[in-house]
């Protein structure tokens, strides 16, 4: 975890900044995650649409 090596009474500070760290992470998750889907949706329209094309 974040704060493992740390005191077990943590102050409000310690839990903000541990709470702005996982939604950091979250966002770059799902940032990563709408790419990549993106990406294959994008993948899958070039192939299915290649075949058809008369050069």
């Amino acid at each position: 975890m974040f704060f493992l090596n740390r005191s077990v009474n943590w102050n409000n500070g310690d839990y903000r900044d541990y709470c702005d760290h996982r939604a950091r992470v979250k966002r770059r998750l799902r940032l990563r995650m709408s790419i990549g889907l993106t990406l294959m949706g994008c993948m899958l329209v070039i192939a299915a649409w290649a075949p058809n094309v008369s050069v």
